[in-house]
């Protein structure tokens, strides 16, 4: 799409501000900050990277369940804002009115709303 545009140059901006989401073995932009950004770049190339998704929802189920973790979570998190990962298992079955009733859950919400990615996929050992 960049280079279509022709901005190709900024390849690298875009990978490191609005990547993120894994399907299967692919890795998908964010195709609302992609399209925002391309359409400011076109206008004015001097544009920077903003985060285009700040001001499109609420995040006020993080911040709820922020509020509830355990020292255990916060660690986690502490680890994750490090740059460091933690391996959890997660759950396809959750809806938003199962959210509330772990605090597991709250990486199943982070998982599939794009705030955290998987990074391998630990594969089973059969004894």
């Amino acid at each position: 799409m960049l280079l279509d545009y022709g901005i190709g140059d900024r390849i690298v901006d875009v990978k490191d501000w609005y990547n993120g989401y894994i399907f299967r073995k692919s890795e998908i932009y964010n195709p609302w900050s992609v399209i925002s950004y391309v359409y400011s770049v076109v206008i004015d190339h001097k544009m920077f990277p903003e985060p285009y998704w700040a001001n499109t929802s609420s995040n006020r189920i993080i911040k709820d369940l922020l509020w509830q973790a355990d020292d255990e979570m916060k660690k986690e998190l502490d680890i994750l804002i490090g740059g460091g990962t933690i391996e959890k298992k997660i759950h396809e079955d959750i809806t938003y009115d199962d959210i509330h009733e772990s605090e597991d859950n709250l990486w199943n919400f982070l998982f599939f709303t794009g705030y955290m990615k998987r990074v391998s996929l630990m594969t089973a050992i059969s004894e």
